[in-house]
């Protein structure tokens, strides 16, 4: 006797960024799905929700076993936080599943006044490892969303030595910069991706020098698609798989989503899966800049992860030109002569080179046809891309068209059972419950006694009729004998009324949170607020501290410049406290070199952990951990990531949380002194980077090696690559034109303003 084994699978996790999105994403078979509102969201140009939207979302998929997710993954201001965590207790009251937080400090006051309402910490929140993963969870995350960098082997071991749930991406659109790190949009357009509004320039055009010219869209990756590594990530452990896509189609979801359905139930039943050469085409087909692996299998440097010559959708290859006929003399209308590789339909959309189609004309046999009527230049020989299938839109658009929150012929539905108990009295009792245990319970009668007694197939065939309810009966069962006859209109009314109960228990919010909350804790207040971080007050008129940030040790060492820099700054300002802030890591192999320089410009040397150390940083922090301890000791330690926090300030080191864990509320400064920070610097949202008065300042950490050394954008603005023996990560900085004084200068007006210290990134 064969025993069928049932594997536990992932969550499948959809986006929706419209209604008709999120229709197609639960009829698709998503299992949960992720949305926004209108406000704290990190696509702030999808459709998006209102909150009464929300409601109705919320109610539909739960009637059918799918969970809601409500992203408020944006940094959030002092000022914007009362609105913030009111906002949140609206959704907590009609019923959200989970937060998708990125904010600290928004997350320590969801989890304070809503203790049962479930947080997950945002991929933006840059956790790479069990430590990070350990740090969220001290602050009470039930989830954490991996950064997307990570390899297979690592997400396996995040798995299996934490006890949090684990989500990764698995299809769509990846950054070049881990997410949470970068200010690209913001010193480039003013347009913050931490707030929602991030205007992509990874996808424009880059020139770069260095490692041989190159030029095209240099920042641009491929898309993501681990189709085929479902199987490995469901047996690694990981709770939930998330397909990116807020931005995209409903068309595009239904696709998406059916697709990584249909393989993760084959998983289940069987153990194993082979993917069809006519799924690949369809998922290529809905949208790809090209597919990439190469994260999940460690090879970020990989070629294929780049998306070549265009950052959009690529379309299918379907043929080239053989020949072409203008249809008017004088404008750029043709007909085609094409030699196909995959069969068109008319009204499908094709781009050849930058001529565009829609079908209007097919003519002739299969696989040479002519093509009508394409707009713009054409060369002969030039390859043919169908960038829309109108019968695959078509297809796709069956799972939310002509449906709404409340009628449609749906598919997706929640599984049901009766339980039909008669009584000697002539009454039954109708018991309709699901597999998780929740149930409902009406009776009916009392029914005359009759020699004909009600057929059970009647009984069942009445009871088991659905319709368009988001319910689907899989059995009856008739628990004795019925020695009444009970009329069908009895029976459709007992099913009506037990539909109905149903759907309000599905639909059933027992939560409470209140009307108002005072967010303002006295006692937080009093104790924190005085000296929010290492350099409040710094800059008044009795002293100003000064830091000098190196992003490499030999930066300082050769920077020739520095001395008579310092001199001017102590001459403009004679209590200026000036610190050198360098790499420990690097730092621990040339300290002799360092203090030998630290005693010749008198400066305070301050060691500092990257945001990012995934990699060789973390292998040499785990390597020299006393030597660092030994350099930190007196000075302190800056910390850019939650991983390493704890570690250090266990041994008694000072740990000053640095830009990288994005501090924009003193909440999120209390958040990161609960988890042993002594100080807390502001995140770089705070300041004008972009303005260059902030020198080198960073803004892009990256897996990938660009090969280079500098970027030029379209308009000439230059930006340095920096890379070191010490890490695996690459950094995108501005290009630090202007002098170390002339930036201190310019920052020590605003600081005066606003009690901030001063940092120049060098």
């Amino acid at each position: 006797m064969s025993v069928k084994i049932q594997r536990k699978i992932p969550e499948l996790l959809a986006p929706a960024g419209t209604k008709e999105a999120f229709i197609a994403a639960v009829e698709a078979g998503a299992d949960a799905i992720y949305l926004g509102g209108k406000v704290l969201n990190a696509r702030m140009g999808a459709g998006n929700f209102s909150l009464p939207e929300m409601k109705d979302a919320i109610e539909f998929a739960h009637k059918r076993k799918v969970k809601v997710y409500i992203t408020v993954n944006t940094l959030v201001k002092d000022d914007e936080m009362e609105e913030a965590i009111n906002y949140c207790r609206d959704l907590y009251n009609i019923g959200a599943d989970a937060l998708i937080i990125q904010d600290l400090g928004l997350g320590y006051l969801v989890k304070k006044y809503m203790p049962d309402f479930p947080i997950h910490l945002s991929t933006q929140g840059s956790i790479y490892d069990k430590a990070g993963v350990d740090a969220a969870a001290r602050l009470g995350y039930e989830r954490v969303v991996l950064a997307r960098e990570l390899s297979l082997d690592e997400i396996r071991t995040i798995c299996k030595e934490t006890e949090t749930e684990i989500e990764v991406f698995c299809h769509g659109a990846l950054c070049i910069c881990y997410s949470g790190q970068c200010q690209m949009s913001r010193a480039i357009g003013a347009r913050s991706g931490n707030r929602g509004a991030c205007a992509q320039p990874c996808r424009l055009p880059y020139e770069m020098i260095g490692g041989g010219k190159k030029k095209g869209y240099l920042l641009s990756p491929s898309d993501m698609n681990l189709i085929d590594c479902i199987g490995e990530l469901s047996d690694a452990g990981v709770a939930s798989l998330k397909i990116e896509g807020r931005m995209k189609s409903p068309e595009y979801v239904a696709v998406v989503v059916s697709i990584y359905r249909k393989y993760l139930d084959e998983y289940k039943e069987k153990g194993n899966y082979k993917v069809s050469d006519e799924d690949r085409l369809a998922l290529a087909q809905i949208f790809n800049r090209g597919f990439t692996t190469a994260y999940i299998n460690g090879r970020s440097a990989d070629s294929e992860f780049m998306s070549g010559e265009s950052p959009k959708h690529r379309g299918l290859p379907v043929g080239e030109v053989l020949s072409l006929s203008k249809i008017k003399a004088k404008d750029d209308r043709y007909t085609i002569e094409a030699k196909l590789i995959v069969p068109v339909e008319k009204n499908d959309v094709l781009e050849i080179g930058e001529a565009h189609c829609k079908v209007t004309l097919l003519e002739g046999k299969y696989p040479k046809q002519i093509i009508g009527d394409v707009i713009g230049n054409v060369s002969r020989g030039e390859k043919i891309y169908r960038m829309a299938s109108d019968g695959q839109i078509k297809n796709a658009s069956v799972f939310y068209k002509n449906k709404d929150w409340h009628e449609g012929k749906f598919v997706k539905k929640s599984k049901l059972t009766w339980d039909v108990v008669p009584s000697k009295d002539g009454y039954i009792k109708c018991v309709l419950r699901d597999d998780a245990g929740l149930s409902v319970e009406v009776t009916g009668g009392p029914f005359e006694a009759s020699e004909e007694m009600s057929s059970d197939e009647r009984i069942r065939e009445s009871l088991g009729k659905m319709g368009g309810t988001p319910f689907e009966v899989e059995k009856v069962n008739i628990r004795g004998r019925i020695s009444y006859r009970i009329p069908v209109s009895k029976l459709n009314e007992l099913r009506r009324l037990a539909v109905e109960l149903m759907e309000a228990k599905l639909c059933e919010v027992d939560r409470s949170a209140g009307e108002n909350f005072d967010i303002v804790d006295k006692e937080f207040d009093r104790e924190f607020d005085k000296e929010l971080d290492l350099h409040s007050n710094a800059c008044t008129s009795n002293a100003c501290n000064i830091e000098l940030y190196y992003h490499s040790v030999n930066s300082f060492l050769n920077d020739e410049s520095l001395k008579e820099e310092i001199v001017k700054i102590k001459n403009a300002n004679t209590n200026a406290n000036i610190y050198i802030i360098l790499p420990a890591t690097e730092l621990v192999y040339k300290k002799s070199d360092v203090e030998k320089r630290r005693a010749e410009l008198g400066a305070e040397i301050i060691p500092y952990i990257a945001n990012i150390t995934r990699g060789k940083e973390n292998i040499r922090i785990e390597k020299e951990f006393d030597a660092i301890c030994e350099l930190a000791y007196r000075t302190g330690l800056y910390i850019g990531n939650a991983n390493w926090i704890k570690r250090f300030s266990d041994q008694g080191i000072k740990v000053y949380a640095d830009y990288g864990l994005n501090r924009y509320n003193k909440w999120t400064a209390r958040v990161m002194k609960e988890l042993g920070a002594e100080y807390v610097s502001p995140s770089l949202e705070e300041f004008d980077i972009g303005s260059g008065m902030y020198g080198r300042a960073p803004l892009m950490v990256s897996e990938h090696h660009f090969g280079g050394d500098k970027l030029i954008d379209r308009k000439g603005e230059k930006y340095d690559i920096l890379r070191s023996d010490h890490s695996d990560q690459e950094k995108i900085t501005l290009s630090g034109e202007r002098s170390i004084s002339e930036c201190v200068s310019y920052q020590l007006k605003d600081a005066q303003e606003k009690q901030r210290w001063v940092r120049v990134y060098i």
